[in-house]
């Protein structure tokens, strides 16, 4: 019964001890405290003599110090007597030990916890100059010290050292010191250290690239030590010359040795071509660049040719030989004049002709022989310096070629050219009302000559206009109709195209390379296509290397009634594509394949397995997909020619010539 008061009356009777008093009464009954304390770890209570009742119950009081055994530590409580706060040990900290035994310490009492017996464990040698011995790492008690024993000469390929052989304790180590002279056998040369006798900068021998030779033996020579090695008997025997851009010797093709190098002598003829006696033809002369600087008579509007210039060419290698005459090609007789050496030729005699030539010029050698000499040359018909020479470019083109359907020519430009404007001067319009093969398209005819921008810009040309009178017939462009012509290393900026046409070509067989275009405009109706570098390349348009830049365009209708509607294949028609890209949104209903007025004209991208090209959205998605793992864009691209091309962490841009 007591435990059940103790257990359950207890908590049931706790709210009547609140008022302190030591016997209450319950019914008939009146508790009397008994004179012995009860408790328990947090409390403790006196006991009713009669009914066992709790009264008095109180929490103990701790004081003194802590009390423990190996596993529980208590403090003493001091109305009772009995175990207050009693808990069982926390270990804190690291083992403890007196050298006989380990143990742990609690956190809270300090008391031992886990006690066992101490063993000894060491880590490596404690050592001064003479001695070694080892420390126990849980009670840091010494072994007896012992005297170091030494090893002798220990080494490796650098240095030397000695060493107490049970602790390891080294002594003297140094680098090697090399003795002067080589220690060599058959195969190695070597240098003894002249302190531990060690062999240093030990090597296999090593042959010279030379064959040595005293005249009856013949060897090659260690490069490291001079040891002679693979010494055979010397029979020199030569056939045919070794040469160089500059000299020529004989080897011998028994043992390799060389006779000495002599310079070449262009003494010999054979034929056309001056020779060494070794055989070697004297280096062909470089193509030699021919400005012809044709000027434009706005006047009579003709073309007329500079009669003042001159180019020199230089043969004063060829010593010794007679100037007879010269002609272009074979063919075409030109005139010069030729002093110590040099042939001077004024720029006109090349006529209009232009591109790539030979000029043949005739001499005689010392013994009298008829010899021609060939210097290629490159005839620039115009490098174009301004607006006025780019709209003269017509001009100078149609007075290249004899027919009345040809364009020719091979232009420069000298410099960036601020154009903006619209441009007239097609060479020459498509006037072509329908898609139907047009008389110019048949070979020969339209522009068939070279355009090389050399790394400059045109920059906010206009193609077409509104109200032209031309706008519903002609494609317009740059270049109206090609026929094998070439266009390349140029770049149209800020370009405007009006109802139709393309900034490049409009129509023929061309190729296109490393080219960009940007536009700032398209002002269209919904009849005509327009696009970057073909307006109709079905004929054989090449577009190599390019590029289309739409980020910045504006959109726009010609006319109020026409619907916002854009035909905008910017890669142009029936184009054959070897590395294209076009980057910017485009306005809603953008395809740069569909011709959406003509479909029966729509190039299919997939009829052609050899082309490359892509479409982004933006310049950072263009950058994304260069700069991704394994990126084949990447390789397309890095494989441009960065002369024209600068291209940074997947920014690809026309490298602006300064």
């Amino acid at each position: 019964m007591k435990k059940f008061w103790k257990g359950v009356v207890f908590f049931a009777l706790a709210a009547s001890f609140v008022f302190g008093a030591s016997a209450c009464a319950v019914g008939e009954h009146t508790h009397t405290a008994g004179s012995e304390w009860n408790s328990d770890g947090a409390n403790h209570w006196h006991e009713c003599t009669e009914c066992g009742a709790v009264m008095d119950l109180t929490a103990h009081t701790a004081g003194g110090e802590w009390q423990s055994n190996g596993e529980e530590h208590w403090r003493v409580c001091t109305v009772c007597g009995g175990q207050a706060d009693k808990a069982a040990h926390t270990a804190m900290g690291g083992k403890h030990t007196n050298g006989t035994e380990d143990w742990y310490e609690c956190g809270v009492c300090d008391g031992k916890m886990d006690v066992g017996a101490h063993e000894h464990t060491y880590d490596g040698y404690m050592t001064d100059g003479e001695q070694h011995w080892q420390v126990c790492i849980g009670c840091r008690r010494e072994t007896e010290r012992r005297a170091h024993t030494d090893s002798g000469w220990q080494s490796d390929s650098e240095e030397h050292w000695r060493a107490c052989t049970e602790c390891g304790r080294e002594e003297v180590r140094a680098a090697h010191i090399p003795s002067d002279e080589w220690q060599k056998d058959g195969e190695a040369h070597w240098h003894v250290c002249t302190v531990c006798n060690a062999k240093v900068g030990l090597s296999a021998h090593t042959p010279g690239t030379r064959v040595q030779t005293d005249g009856s033996e013949d060897w090659y020579t260690c490069t490291g030590c001079g040891y002679k090695m693979n010494v055979t008997a010397h029979e020199h025997t030569y056939e045919g010359y070794q040469t160089d851009e500059e000299q020529h010797w004989q080897v011998c093709t028994g043992c390799g040795a060389e006779t000495e190098h002599t310079d070449h002598s262009f003494t010999v003829w054979v034929e056309d071509e001056l020779r060494c006696v070794c055989g070697a033809v004297k280096t062909a002369l470089p193509q030699q660049r021919v400005e012809l600087d044709l000027r434009y008579n706005a006047s009579s509007m003709t073309v007329e040719q500079d009669t003042v210039s001159t180019v020199s060419f230089d043969l004063s290698d060829y010593a010794g030989i007679v100037y007879t005459g010269a002609s272009l090609d074979g063919e075409d007789p030109v005139e010069g004049s030729f002093a110590d050496g040099v042939l001077t030729v004024h720029v006109s005699e090349f006529g209009f002709a232009y591109g790539e030539h030979m000029l043949h010029v005739y001499v005689t050698d010392t013994g009298g022989a008829a010899r021609t000499l060939r210097v290629p040359v490159l005839l620039v018909t115009k490098v174009l310096h301004d607006k006025t020479d780019f709209d003269n470019m017509s001009a100078y083109a149609k007075a290249c070629e004899a027919s009345p359907s040809a364009w020719g020519g091979y232009f420069e430009l000298g410099a960036n050219i601020p154009y903006n404007g619209i441009y007239t001067g097609i060479m020459p319009a498509n006037i072509d009302t329908k898609y139907s093969t047009s008389i110019l398209d048949t070979a020969g005819n339209g522009f068939i000559g070279v355009f090389d921008g050399c790394g400059y810009a045109v920059d906010g040309i206009q193609i077409n206009a509104k109200g032209n009178g031309m706008e519903w017939q002609n494609n317009h462009a740059v270049f109206g109709v090609v026929n094998g012509a070439t266009i390349k290393n140029v770049a149209f900026t800020n370009a405007t195209v009006c109802i139709k046409g393309s900034v490049v070509v409009s129509r023929g067989s061309a190729t296109l390379e490393n080219v960009y275009v940007s536009f700032k405009s398209v002002m269209h109706n919904n009849y005509g296509n327009i696009s970057a570098f073909f307006h109709n390349g079905r004929l054989g348009g090449v577009v190599r290397d390019c590029y289309v830049d739409i980020t910045q365009t504006q959109y726009q209708t010609t006319y109020s009634n026409d619907p916002l509607t854009f035909n905008f294949p910017v890669f142009g028609l029936w184009t054959k594509m070897e590395g294209v890209y076009v980057v910017g949104a485009g306005p809603d209903g953008y395809d740069p394949f569909t011709n959406p007025v003509n479909t029966q004209f729509s190039w299919d991208p997939e009829s052609d397995a050899s082309n490359v090209y892509g479409i982004y959205a933006s310049e950072e998605e263009f950058a994304a997909a260069y700069n991704a793992a394994d990126s084949v864009l990447k390789a397309e691209i890095d494989g441009w020619d960065t002369a024209y091309w600068q291209i940074e962490d997947g920014k690809v841009s026309f490298r602006e010539k300064q």
